[in-house]
Parts: C-alpha cells; structure tokens; sequence
C-alpha cells in the first residue's frame, strides 16, 4: 500500500510539472506577443480590441498557475524551498507582462474607447479595482424597480452608485432609469420626456414618490409583523433569519434603533415556529445565563436548520424507494427547487427555474399576479381549470390533493387558496355547477370494482373501515352520512344542484366533507372532499355468489368481499380513479371476472353470467358534473316587460361613471362630444387578444368566400366608416400588440332595416388571453332616458304627433385618443395583403358602456336647450335614438321639429326618417318617409307598428312553428309578442298561465314535449294570433281639445292570475265623451294557493302603482281619478282602522300612500273589464270586446248613474288582527332622549307628519323650518305626558271636578286644570299683576324625566348657576315638586362645574409598613428628598460669588433619625457624592424611599451597575453587599407617599429659616449649620414623656444613634440582669436594649392613631373618567384620561392608578385625580 501511494504522487507531481512547464510557454508567448506590439508607434482599434482579449486570458492563466503550483508545492514537501524560488520568479514574469499589457491599453486609448470604458463602468462600478486587483470583476446588473417600496432602498443605493454619480450625460442616466424602471414605478415618470433637463426632475418625482420614509418604515414593520407560521424545514428556518435580518437591516439604515429590538423580534419570531422548533428554543434558551440576543436565537435556528437538512439528506433516497415500491410501477419525478438548477449539481441559478407567473408570464407568483387578482370569481376558477394548476398553492404539476402546502383559505380555514375561497363558499353563486348522479336500470349485471379502504377524519385522526365502489364516469366523489356521523366530520354547504341522470334533479342544497382515504394494502393516502348523501346505491352485488371456483388464493384482494352484497360507504369518481388504476391485468377464465391491478389491491370486475343472472333489472351507477341549460336570461327580460316603470336610485359604480362622464367629457370646435371610456380597472389587466381576433377574422374571410354578397355588403360598411373618418388606419399589427385591444368583428343582418341592411357589431366582449375582455373592466352606467312605457303613454295623448330617428348616433361622439388603442380591429381588401391595423374613432356599438355615454351626450343637449319645452323633449321623449313626441297643435309641433333638430345639431347628431300624421309638417324636410314605424326594445323580434297614414298602431304577428309543443317553444313565441302598454294582456294572459301549469304540475325538461290537455290550448291560441295581426287600434284616444279628463283604474283577480286596466275618459265643452284603454298590466297567481281576497288587494296594489306611474309619465293634470274593485273586501280593508295581518297592512298601506282611500268605488264584476285580463280571453275575441277597449257602459253616463259607493259595512271582515295592547300617550321613549331642546323637536316633527298627513290639511301642508308655535305646543304635550306619569290619580279627580286627598303631595297648593289639561297652581297670589304663569306655574314632579331634562337646560342656559339661581328661574313659569333637591343634584352632577371645581380624591390613610415597625438597625430602612435652594459664597467678604446649594436628608423610616447634607447641585452624581458621604458615616442602608425625580431613578440605574461590578462585590463583604440597595420610587405628583420625609424637611426648614434669615453663608458655614440642626432634630422626643420614674429623659432617635458602632455584633438579652453585676459594655447594651423597649412600647403604639384621611372616598373602578390634576393649569384646561389599572395597598384600599390620556398612559397617585360622575349619576 505505501508502494502504490508513492507512485500516484509520482505520477501527480509528474502532470503537475508538465502544466507549470506548459504555462511557462504560455508566458513567454504572450512576451513576444507584447515585443512585437511595443514596435508598432500605435495601436490600431482591432489590434487593441486583441490585446484586451489575451489580456483577460492571462488573467485567468495567472489563477490557474497559483492552483497548480500550489498543489506542487503540497505534493513536493521536500524541495519545497526551491518550488517557492521557482513561484516567485514565475510570478515576478507574470506582473511584469501584466503592468506592460495594461500600459499599452492605457497609451493606446481614445475618446472612442474612453466613452466605452465610461459606458461599461456604468455595468461594472469594479473597473478601476480590477487594475489593480490584476483581475476583472464580474458584472453588476441593476435591479429592476417596479414601485414596491421595500425594494426602493436596494435600487436607490445601487442606481446612484453605479449611474446617478458617474459623469456620464444626463440623458445616459435617463435611458438606463427607463430601463430599471416597470409598473407603477415607470408611469411616475412617462409624462417626462427623455431628455437633458428632464433627468433631475425624473429623479426627483422618484425620490418624492418613494423616498418616504414614514412609508419605508411602515412596509417593513408590516413585512416584518406579517410574518406567517412556518414548518419545520430547513428552507423555512432560513426563510426567517434572511427576512428578518434584511427588513432589521434596512429599519436599521431609516435611522431606528433596532439593535434595542432583540427581546422584541424573538418573542415575534417564536410565535411563527412550529411547535417542536419553539419546543427546542425554550429548552435552548434555559441553557442561558443571561437573556438571549437576536444572534444567539438567529444561531440556534441555523443550527436547527443544518440539523434538519442533514437529516433529510440522509432519508430522501429510503422514502422514493419505498413510494416506489409501494405504487407497484415506477413513476418518474422531476423536483424543481427554487434558485437550483434542474439539469444538475451546478448551483448557478437557471432561468427555467425563476417565479414565473402562469397568468402574465410575469416574474412572481399566480397568487401576487395584478391580472388574476382583477379577475372576477367565475374568471379565476376558469383560469385555474384551464391551466391546471392546484386549488390550493396556485402552481402546476399536482392535484389539490396531493398539495404538500401546509394550510388552506385563511378565511375558512379550508383546503382552498384564498383567492378561490368566495367560489367554494359563496351561497348562491351564479356559476354553480351542478353535481349529477343517477343510477339507470338494465337486462344485465356488471360487476363494479369495489374496495376495502380506511377513511380518516384529517383532523382527529380517528380511522373506520369502509366499503368503496370505483366508478370513472363520476366526476365527484360520494360518502354516505353514516361515515360522516361516525367520523364526526365537519361539512360545508354549497348551492349547487345534484342532479341526476337526463338532467333530474336529486338535491337543490348539498353538503360536503373532507376525508383522507387510506389503502389498507399500500401506503397510498388522498384528501377527497365528498358530497355526503343519505345512501349512494343498493347494496353491491345486488345478489351474493360463491367464489369457490375462482382461483384467487395468491391474490390481494382489494374487496375481500366482493361476492358478497354489501352497502356501499364510498364512492370513488374519475378524480381518483386513472391513478388508484394499475396497468397489469389477470384474466381468470371464460365467463369469470378479471382481475385489475391497483393501489388498493387488486379489483374484480367485467360480467358475471353465473350466479346472478336471475336478476330482472340490473343498475348502472352515473355521476357527473355540468351546466343546466336554463333561460333564466330570457325569463328575467320576459317579466321586466311587465313590471310597472319605477325611478331607480343610482347605484355606487352607476354615480361613479356619471362622474367620470363629467369629469372627462369634452367638446371640439364643431359641438362633437369628445369622452372617456369610464374604465373600472386598470386596461393594463388585459392580455393578448390578437390571436383572437385573428382567428375570429380567418373564419370572417372564409365566410366572404362562400357568401360574396355578404363579403360586398361587408366591404361597403367599412368603407363609408372610413369615409365619415370614424376610423384610422394605423397600419402594422405588432405596433400594438401589447398596448392595445383587437376587437372582433361579425355582421348582423336585418333586412327589414330602412338604412342599413348589414351592420358590423364589435366584440368587446371577447375575452383576452388574461381572461378579461375590454367589457368586463368597463362601466355600463345607468338607464337616464325615460322608460318606453313612459314615452308611449304620452305617444297616444298627443293629437299631431312625430318621430324621428339620429343618424348612426354612437358614431357621432368621438373617443378621446388615449382610449381608442382599446378600439382597435383587423383588417385587409383581400387575403394576398398583410394585416392591417385600424383604430375605430368614435363610440363603438359592442361596447357595454356605449349606451351610456350616447344618451348621456344627448341628454347633455336637453340639459343645455333655453327652452324648458326642448329640453323636456330631448331628455324624456327619445328611447336611444328614436324621438317620439307629440304636441295639440300644428304650429307647436313645427316648433318642436326644428328646435330638437337645431338643439342636436350643435352637438352633432343629425335628425333623420321623420314620420308624422301631420303631413304639412313633413313638406321642408328632405328625410321624411310615408313607411310605418316599428317600435320595440333590443331583445324582441317584433313590436308595435304604427301607421302615420291612418293614425292607428298594429301588432305584426308571426306564427311559430306547431310541429313539436315545448316548454321553450311556448315561452319563445310568448316572448315574441311585444306589447309594453299591455293592451294585449288579456290575450298574452294565456300562455303565461299555461306556462305556471307547466312548472307548478308537470315537471318536464324544456324541451319535452306537453302534455295533451296543454298542447291543445296552445294549439287553439296560435290558430287566434292571425286575429290579432289584423287589429288595427287608433293612437289618439282623447277627445278634440278636452276640458276633462278623467283617470279610471279597474282591477280583477280570479283563482289563476290578478290585473288592472286604466282608461281614460275625456270630455270637451260640446259634451262629446270618450272613453278609451291606455294601458293594462297582468301577473299570474302565485304558485302557492292564496285566497281571492287576498289577490284581489294584490290587483288593487297593482292598479295603484300602474295609476301612479300613469300620471307621473303624462305632461297634463288629470281632473280626476277613480279606482274601481269588485272586492267588497279589499274596500272594507282600505277604509278600516282595525288592525290587519302583515300581509293585509303592508299593501294596505301602500295603496293609501299611493291613491286617496275615497276614491276608491265598488264595481259588479260583470261590468268590470279587468275581468277579462284576470281570466284571459282567446286571440279571436279580441276584436269585438268593446268592453275592452272602450270601458264598461256606465262611464259614458253622468256620475249619478255609476254603481253606487255605499258599502255595507262587513260584520266580519277577514285578515283581521285579535290582540290587546297598552296604549301610552308617548310615541317616544322619553327616558331615551338625553336633551330637552331634541325631544320638544322630535315630538313637533311628529305633530307637523300628523298634521300634514291629514286629507283637510293637503292644501295648508306645514313646511320649512319648526315655528315657535310648533314648539310650544310640544312641551305642552310633553308636559302632559309627564303630568301623567306623576300625578294620575290626581288629574282624574280634578278632571271629575272632585276634591283631591288630604295625603296628596300637591293638595296644599290647590292645584286646578287649565282649558289645555294641564295641572297648574292655584295659589294664593291671583290677585297681583304677574302673568298667568307667574301666578299659576305649571306643576312638574322632580322624579320625572321631563323636569330632570328642564332643569339642565336652564342651568346651561343660566350659564351654570347654582342651585338656588337654578330654581328661582324655573319657578318662574313652573313648580316642581322637590326642586330644591333637584337643582342641587343637577348642579352637582353638571360635568361642567364638577370640572371646574376640580376636587380630588382623597382615600384612607394606609397602614403603616413593615420598614417603620420592625426594629432593625438604625438608617436601615431610610427615606431621602432634597429641599432648598439655599444662596452660598464662595468666600467672605465683597467680590463674592453667589451660587446655590441644597439639602439632601436622609431619615431612618424605624426611628426618625436624620442624617443632612449639603449638595451643590441637583444632578445624579451629586446625589451619589452625598450618599456615599452617608454610608461612609452610617452605614449601607437596606432600603431606600423616594420620589419619581429623575437625579434618583438616575441614580438608582448607577447603584444597581455599581453593585453588580466586579471590584465592588470583591471589595465589600457582608450581608449588605450581597443584598446591595433596593429603591423605591412613589408615583409622580404624590409627595403624601414620602410623609416622613416631608416632614423631616419641613423641621429641617423651621430651623434654618429662623437662624440663617437673609444671611449668605459660605459652604463650610451651611455644612457646620446642617450638623447642628441634625444634632437639633435627633434629640427631639420621639413620644410623650413616659411617666415611669426610671426613665429619667425622653426617647429621642438620638439613643439609637450614640453608643454603638455601626459594625456592632448581636449581643444576648441583658434587660432582666441586675444593673451592677454588669461590666461596663454589658451596662451600655443593657441601655440600648432599654430603649428599643421603650421604642416598641411607647413609640409604636402612638402609630395606631390616624391623624387624617379617616374615612375611604368613593372607590375608583376600572373605565372610570378622570381629571389630572395639574398644579400649572386652571381645572378647565386638566387632561381627561380613562382610568386602566388601579393598584390597591395592602388592606385592600386602592391609592395609585394607571390613567390612559390622549397622550399615553400615566400612573398617578388618588389625590391627582378628580374623579368625573358617570352618566348614571348626570342623569339622576
């Protein structure tokens, strides 16, 4: 072995030297190389541009001679000396050929290569390192910058170091800005052109726009706070470290103090670990001594992640064998991380593997994607299916139940992505597909594949056995409610249909479950989310068979038990079948099943001919999932047909698009409007719709060739669009591929069309390749014209009448330039040109918001027209683009003519194909024509014709087809009948009945043929419609010039459907009557049977709204109105006061709001004509029902001759309500009104509604603001109101004349009613000459809530007077009873005065504390303050200096000893002088008390450092030093706290004051004078004198100070021993034992007493409203703060508490707050 070692090196070494001699060859090469150009007297560009290049090869030669000679080295140890010799010279060659290259670079630089180094700087800010480092660096690219804000500081710095500072021209810097810059960032700068000057101020709206550094900050916090919880991975690990370390980073850059931050951060972060990670950090972080950093917790989730990729690493290859073999086939895995190259080991990133959006193709996730954020639910989903990415990450390559991604929607918590989560749970979607499962019947028996599996409950784990079938044509996954209740599974309800087979419905509202499915032969596992049915199917196989003949005793079976019939737990649908299935195959003989591999084992199926071929009906199991094909769409326009007009309120996008109409809208110099798109989205959601339209074109030009006429008629549209200019050619397609929207194109043909045979409509509504097309991110704005019922109904009440129509209207109005790139369409002449561009200028028929913005032009001409008369024209009388209008005179209606045609003229709509039935109007105009017009909507195929010849209108019929009767074919040719005035609805009543029969009782398919009964009644009403094409009906039903008109308005119901029918009848002063039907309306029943009466208010209702929209359409006033029933009940209930039910009152009521009760009448049904629309007629008997058309016979009579209007009043009327209530005089809930001023308006606000809701006051209505009178009338009721309340027993004997009770609170003052009810004083003063209120005050009771709110204003409005000022004034005009003690609770709970008064609270004092009562050595326990300033000189005599000095005292808390002094300053180390002055004189104090002032709390953070030192601790022993010095500050503003203290500086002061006056001493003077008065106050009686003869002087806190050291050890009892037998220093601590006796005995026992504070205030509670009391500030001006936290003291008693302010929260002691009364105590 060693042999075979040595010769490899040999070998080694031997290669290694032939590489070094190769690159010596190299080198001297390139020597040569540099002789032969250093002859040359210059460089030609292409030789130098050769030298750069070997240039850059010697470099890299350079680092491969430092590999191999290095390994030569290693290799050869023992001539490693001569290696180094050899080393540095072939080193010193390489510089030197270097330093010569690069100074022929440098000699034979230009300006040309100068710019170019320049340039390339730009890319490479390392140029200049790389002359000297003798090597290139590689290039620095920028990052792009797309406006999101925490990539701003990374472009920022990068841009200005590599760009913004390099001297390069500013239009440089502009072009390489442009390019970094996309999105949002780029249009800050896109109105900027690129040039010189515009450099600076395209930098300087960057730096304004982002730049900010409030948002910079509030980015990364959220980034930071944001923070999701993670898994327990190694990515996820360093996920965290890398994001909170860069967002830390850059905090840190914006100036904040992040390095303070690491308890913070960690305790965020710790949140976000799953709960092993955060398991192993707890245990970690005990292991500490001291509380960890940011690094130490960075550091241990950097070893946590190397732990955990370690252990994966090891692990990876054992589980793909095992899912492998487990799988039974090998399937092929491609695993693409993130920032790793798929094609190998190589860890250079790959472009394939960068975020790439599915959507957009854009660098970022599906779930941050613009575009499928803009997309509307229905669009994600689409988008989501067709690129088949998973429900739940958004990306490609598995399906939703094979996700890894932890979590689901973060709103239901679900296994959905949150973006998809209002598909999967939104009630009542629009775009539910149904789920449809059938089980059919059949003459033969197939085996279905049936599984034993385990079903799971994914959250808690618990297993159950079930049996499942395999079926691949269910498109859903089925289990049966029993697993659901056994497993305890949650589910979730969606509204989708489960339908079965030929489309039946099974279930309108289903519910699902997830459930993971376990194989019980495999490791094979899949979260399925299940439609939970009762029961699935019958028992499978429907009869059990043996199985002794098969051969399956070395076969796993996946169903044991498959021959064996069983129920069925589990359906297993195509989602899951193709990958449970296997690809091998066993037969097991002829006429025997076979046998399929799977995941699950293996399956049996096919045939079975044996034992259960005695079966008569076999089953056939389907299940999918598809779109019912209804007709909704067509249904919802049929009925909007017969709905009465109403005025719609715009809703939120409608008022927003009308705003951007004015906001945008335009006008050239020829009166053309100029206007927006009014765009809900950004145009940039859309994506490629080239193809589209491409493809749409192809198909066009193919069309062409099959039909030239169509091709001719197609070819002369565009034309003329190109002759009017309302399009551009904009020539090459790919100009505008990614800034512009193709539209497709088709042709509409109308043949019965007067000008334009053929008209091309453009798709707006194609979808791009974003799945959005131009239309979905448009508004389409509101309906402003009036409705067609409107226009017509006035149509028929003009006598001269005429229409019109604009010319190609939408293409009169131009669209702004910046829109028409979303109007752009293809086209060429023929197929052997290229593809042309053109841009449509004007507003394009096809999109959504072209209605909107036609009318909205020519409504703008109405709103600018002079005359009211034009512009009521303009804005009511046109629907679209046809005029109808009308007017009673020749003249007018010229006028008419030409000023609507001059009026939109001046905004270029030119008024065209005039029809009249005046023909002399006609006569100047060169676009009149004698054709008929038709009238009708977008959606129906005929309308109403009118004849201007005969005056007269016509319904054009067409038959439909009788072949085969259906549902859809009974509702199309309904639909086809166009009749909005309803004067067919008698006729068009019928098929609408048949349709109800249809869906109530025959559920059939829409296209099953009716049934007989149905089918001949269609039959008999087609064979009636040719009556109906011949009616001919007069237009003008008015009399000639009416002096007038009547309103009567009939309504009927029967059993099947209800309607109402106006006419009107006119009169003129020959006495010529005419009575002819203006409209009608009709509904059929609904499909739940209800009672006639209550139909008939239904008729009634809708007669009253069809009456209402009647007269708001017509521009004259009708005389009069009548409404006519033959429901004597309906009558009774609309002129009943009795309570009726919900139904009943609801109508009830709207049909007096809208129609006066009395003018409502009783008809005989015989002589009701809305008879007929209630029971239908056939299409024949139209024509001749006169009664019809022209109204019962009595209305051609005198009133006196109609049917009579008494009513006999119905002893028992139905529907009527049987409760008691209590009825009160107050509409309101006085106690709820908190102001007196807002209960007197609201109760004359009621009085004004009741007043003007009167039938005698309609003329004399109270309108404008509330009058004085209205006002006092409303206190006179409130008055009686509360008079009520207080005195009722009272008021009812005065009402009855009677004397009131001697025990009556009020019967001293005699009190009487006044003419108004109200109780007033009698008195004894009616003789003076006051005013009546003076002498007879109106009585109020104190306890009630009127007078309390009386009184408060009257104390405000006397600007907060007293109590006695309060009720002087009140007296005036009223007498409470208990007014004095109501005006002093009023005063007192005034919120006002009570701040004003300011009166904090005081508490109990509290007990004393431990410190003052146990003995202990004297300064122990020690309270400090400072007093002063006192004036000292710096020396005697003149010329001194004066400064200031203070006292700093120290009293011992046990026995009041003092220690004082002198501080030169009030600091921190003044402070620490003069305590450690004291404890060099005293002793180490245990405990120190103090006050908040900062010189303390400074000083506390130094002591506590100080202790904590290391030379401190060596330096002291003892106990003291261990237990060091415990502070204690009291609450700011609280100097109660420190009593003691307070007091020792108030006697401190006593002396001082008396002996020093005005002198100045000088500091040793001040010094000797604090010793004397410290003696002074030590030798003062700490009690009274003791009365014991022994004790011969009084306990003074001097006895404890004199007589023992400081250092004194504990020394035994000696207070029972004899004085004489004691030695001397047993006698002096006999002494000192003698005065803590006395200390314990006398002193402590005077301490019981409370000298004041005895009693508790009122205690403070959490949420109470506080005043601060502030020393500076008058009590008006303290802060008002909430009270948060309160402190209570060891008995209990709170005295401190936390008080929140709008400036933070304090913490202030009781007797600093002013507590403010609750709204309980304001209001009594």
């Amino acid at each position: 072995m060693p042999e075979t070692d040595a010769s490899k090196s040999e070998i080694s070494l031997k290669d290694l030297t032939a590489k070094r001699s190769s690159i010596k060859g190299r080198v001297t090469k390139f020597k040569n190389y540099l002789d032969s150009l250093s002859k040359l007297d210059g460089l030609p560009p292409l030789e130098l541009f050769k030298l750069k290049s070997k240039l850059s090869k010697f470099e890299a030669l350079f680092t491969e001679f430092d590999l191999v000679q290095e390994q030569i080295e290693v290799i050869n140890v023992s001539t490693q000396d001569v290696e180094l010799s050899a080393r540095e010279l072939i080193e010193q060659d390489f510089f030197n050929y270097l330093a010569q290259a690069q100074q022929l670079v440098d000699a034979n630089s230009d300006d040309y290569k100068s710019t170019s180094s320049r340039r390339s700087s730009v890319h490479c800010p390392g140029h200049d390192d790389s002359e000297v480092l003798g090597f290139k660096l590689p290039v620095i690219k920028i990052p792009t910058f797309d406006g999101t804000y925490f990539k701003w500081l990374e472009f920022r710095d990068t841009f200005v170091s590599l760009v913004h500072e390099r001297k390069i021209r500013d239009v440089h810097k502009f072009y390489y800005l442009n390019s970094y810059l996309e999105g949002e960032a780029s249009r800050v700068i896109s109105n900027l052109e690129v040039t010189d000057k515009n450099y600076s101020e395209a930098w300087k709206l960057l730096c304004d726009r982002y730049d900010n550094k409030r948002q910079l900050i509030n980015n990364h916090l959220k980034s930071l706070f944001s923070l999701e919880s993670v898994r327990e991975t190694e990515k996820s690990l360093r996920f965290i470290i890398d994001h909170v370390t860069k967002n830390l980073r850059a905090l840190h850059t914006l100036g904040l103090p992040t390095d303070k931050w690491d308890i913070l951060i960690i305790y965020i972060v710790a949140q976000k670990l799953d709960s092993r990670t955060c398991f192993k950090w707890e245990e970690h972080r005990n292991s500490l001594n001291e509380i960890p950093s940011l690094d130490d917790f960075f550091n241990f989730l950097r070893n946590r992640a190397d732990v955990i990729e370690t252990v994966d690493r090891h692990s990876q290859p054992v589980r793909h064998a095992s899912s492998s073999n487990s799988a039974g086939r090998h399937r092929p895995q491609t695993r693409v991380m993130l920032g790793t190259s798929s094609q190998g080991s190589s860890s250079q990133p790959s472009s394939s593997t960068l975020r790439s959006c599915h959507v957009c193709q854009g660098s970022h996730r599906v779930y941050e994607c613009p575009v499928f954020k803009a997309k509307s639910i229905d669009d994600k989903m689409s988008t989501v299916e067709s690129l088949k990415l998973c429900h739940v990450c958004l990306r490609q390559g598995h399906k939703p139940q094979r996700c890894k991604l932890s979590g689901g929607c973060k709103t239901c918590k679900e296994r959905h992505n949150t973006l998809l989560h209002e598909r999967f749970f939104k009630e009542g979607s629009s775009r539910s597909q149904p789920v449809i499962t059938m089980c059919a019947l059949s003459s033969s028996e197939a085996l279905l594949c049936t599984a034993e599996v385990d079903l799971i409950n994914p959250v808690t784990n618990v297993v159950v056995k079930a049996r499942a079938v395999l079926d691949s044509g269910s498109q859903s996954c089925l289990i049966t409610s029993r697993i659901r209740d056994f497993l305890q599974l949650t589910p979730t309800f969606s509204t989708n249909n489960l339908v079965g087979i030929a489309a039946t419905p099974v279930a309108n509202k289903i519910e699902r479950c997830t459930v993971r499915v376990q194989s019980r032969c495999s490791s094979f596992s899949a979260l399925l989310s299940c439609v939970v049915l009762p029961i699935i199917s019958d028992q499978l196989p429907t009869r059990s068979f043996s199985k002794d003949h098969l051969n399956l005793s070395d076969v796993q079976l996946a169903d044991p038990q498959f021959n064996k019939s069983s129920n069925v737990d589990l359906l297993l649908g195509a989602e899951l079948f193709w990958e449970l299935l296997g690809t091998e195959q066993r037969s097991l003989g002829d006429n025997n099943p076979v046998l399929r591999s799977s995941k699950l084992g293996w399956l049996v199926t096919t045939p079975m001919v044996s034992d259960v071929s005695s079966s008569d009906s076999l089953r056939c199991n389907l299940s999918r999932a598809d779109d019912i094909v209804e007709l909704n769409n067509n249904l919802s326009k049929f009925w909007e047909l017969e709905k009465v007009p109403r005025k719609s309120v715009l809703s939120e996008e409608e008022a927003l698009c009308e705003q951007h109409f004015l906001a945008n809208t335009s006008r050239d110099a020829d009166g053309r409007f100029i206007v927006k798109l009014p765009l809900r989205a950004e145009r940039d959601c859309l994506g490629n719709s080239l193809q589209l339209a491409k493809k749409r074109f192809f198909n066009l030009e193919s069309r062409f060739r099959r039909q030239p006429l169509l091709k001719e008629l197609y070819f002369d549209f565009m034309s003329e669009y190109a002759d009017l200019g309302h399009l551009s050619d904009c020539g090459d397609v790919q100009r505008f591929l990614d800034v512009g929207y193709f539209l497709p194109h088709h042709p509409v043909l109308k043949n019965n069309s007067e000008s334009t045979k053929l008209r091309v409509v453009f798709d707006a509504s194609a979808r791009s390749s974003s799945g959005l097309s131009v239309n979905d991110i448009q508004m389409t704005g509101p309906t402003i014209q009036d409705s067609l019922f409107n226009i017509l109904t006035r149509f028929r009440l003009y006598k001269y009448v005429i229409s019109g129509d604009v010319e190609k209207m939408f293409r009169q109005i131009m669209v702004h330039p910046d829109d028409r790139s979303l109007q752009l369409v293809l086209w060429r002449d023929n197929e052997s040109q290229p593809l042309r561009t053109l841009m449509l200028n004007t507003v394009t028929y096809g999109f959504s918001s072209a209605s909107f913005l036609s009318t909205r032009c020519l409504w703008q001409l109405g709103e600018e027209a002079i005359d009211p008369m034009i512009k009521d024209v303009i804005q009511r009388d046109f629907y679209v683009d046809d005029l109808l209008t009308g007017a009673q005179t020749e003249n007018e209606l010229r006028y008419i003519q030409q000023s609507v045609a001059e009026a939109l003229a001046k905004g270029g709509f030119h008024l065209r194909k005039y029809r009249s039935n005046l023909p002399s109007v006609l006569e100047h105009s060169s676009t009149e024509t004698s054709s008929n017009l038709m009238i009708s909507n977008a959606t129906s195929t005929l309308g109403i014709g009118w004849m201007p010849k005969s005056d007269e209108l016509h319904f054009p019929i067409e038959l439909p087809s009788v072949d085969v009767v259906t549902k859809r074919s009974i509702l199309s040719s309904t639909f086809k009948v166009f009749d909005p005035l309803g004067l067919l609805s008698v006729c068009t009543i019928k098929p609408k009945m048949l349709l109800q029969e249809l869906w109530a009782e025959h559920k059939l398919g829409w296209d099953d043929p009716v049934p007989d009964k149905i089918k001949s009644s269609w039959l008999t009403f087609v064979d009636g419609l040719n009556s109906i094409a011949g009616l001919r009906l007069p237009r003008y039903i008015l009399v000639d010039r009416p002096v007038n008109i009547e309103m009567h308005c009939f309504c009927d119901a029967s059993q099947k459907a209800y309607g109402a029918c106006i006419y009107l009848k006119s009169t003129n002063e020959q006495g010529e009557i005419k009575v002819s039907l203006l409209c009608s309306k009709s509904r059929v029943a609904p499909v739940t049977p209800t009672t006639i009466p209550r139909l008939e208010l239904c008729a009634a209702l809708l007669g009253a709204e069809l009456s209402t929209a009647v007269i708001q359409a017509l521009r004259f006033r009708v005389d009069r109105c009548f409404y006519w029933s033959d429901s004597k009940v309906v009558l009774s209930w609309l002129h009943t006061t009795k309570g009726m039910k919900t139904f009943i009152a609801n109508r009830v009521g709207t049909i007096k709001e809208l129609t006066d009760p009395c003018s409502w009448r009783y008809v005989p049904t015989s002589q009701n004509p809305a008879d007929l629309v209630s029971r239908g007629i056939d299409p024949e008997e139209i024509i001749g029902a006169l009664e019809w058309w022209h109204g019962p016979s009595f209305l051609q009579l005198d009133e006196s001759s109609w049917p009579p209007t008494d009513i006999e009043e119905m002893p028992e009327l139905p529907e009527i309500k049987a409760f008691s209530v209590l009825v009160g005089d107050a509409p309101l809930d006085l106690s709820r009104i908190s102001r007196l001023s807002i209960l007197q308006r609201a109760y004359a606000r009621i009085f004004r509604w009741i007043n003007n809701s009167k039938i005698a006051n309609k003329d004399n209505k109270l309108t404008g603001p509330l009058q004085a009178s209205e006002i006092d009338k409303a206190t006179k009721a409130l008055i009686k109101i509360s008079q009520k309340d207080s005195f009722n027993d009272e008021i009812r004997l005065l009402s009855r004349n009677k004397t009131l009770k001697a025990k009556s609170d009020i019967s001293s003052l005699n009190p009487f009613l006044d003419s108004e009810g109200i109780i007033r004083v009698g008195g004894r003063i009616d003789a003076s000459s006051y005013d009546f209120d003076k002498k007879h005050p109106v009585l109020l009771h104190a306890n009630s809530h009127f007078t309390k709110l009386l009184f408060r204003q009257e104390h405000k409005r006397l600007l907060h007077a007293g109590p006695q000022l309060l009720l002087a004034s009140i007296r005036d005009r009223y007498w409470p009873i208990g007014g004095r003690n109501l005006a002093r609770s009023v005063a007192r709970n005034c919120v006002v005065c009570h701040r004003f008064k300011g009166q904090h609270m005081t508490n109990i004092m509290g007990n004393l504390p431990s410190e003052r009562l146990d003995p202990d050595i004297p300064f122990s326990n020690i309270g400090t303050d400072f007093a002063g300033p006192f004036l000292i000189t710096d020396r005697k005599g003149r010329g001194c200096k004066i400064t200031k000095c203070y006292l700093c005292i120290f009293i011992c808390l046990n026995y009041k000893c003092i220690h004082l002094e002198a501080v030169s300053e009030l600091s921190k180390d003044a402070f620490m002088l003069s305590l450690k002055r004291f404890i060099a004189r005293r002793g180490l104090p245990k405990k120190i008390f103090c006050d908040n002032g900062t010189n303390f709390v400074a000083a506390a953070r130094e002591i506590n450092d100080f202790f904590m030192s290391k030379d401190i601790t060596d330096s002291i022993s003892g106990f003291a030093a261990q237990q060091g010095i415990e502070f204690h500050f009291s609450p700011a503003y609280a100097p109660h706290f420190q009593g003691y203290t307070e007091a020792g500086v108030k006697s401190a002061k006593h002396h001082l004051r008396r002996v020093m006056g005005e002198a100045h001493l000088t500091f040793e003077e001040l010094c000797s004078l604090f010793t004397q008065i410290e003696a002074i106050l030590n030798s003062r009686p700490l009690c009274p004198l003791s009365p014991s003869p022994t004790d011969l002087q009084p306990l003074t806190p001097g006895h404890f100070l004199i007589g023992r050291p400081l250092t004194a050890l504990p020394a035994p009892a000696l207070m029972e021993y004899n004085a004489h037998r004691l030695d001397r220093y047993q006698r002096l601590e006999q002494m000192r034992q003698h005065f803590w006796r006395r200390w314990s005995s006398e002193y402590v026992s005077e301490l019981q007493q409370r000298t004041k504070w005895k009693t508790r205030c009122k205690d403070l509670q959490v949420d109470d409203l506080v005043l601060l009391k502030e020393d500076a500030t008058p009590p008006l001006c303290w802060r008002l703060g909430r009270v948060d936290k309160i402190f209570p003291g060891s008995d209990g008693v709170p005295r401190v508490a936390d008080v929140t302010t709008s400036r933070g929260m304090v913490r202030r002691a009781l007797n600093r707050l002013c507590l403010l009364p609750t709204a309980d105590e304001c209001h009594g």
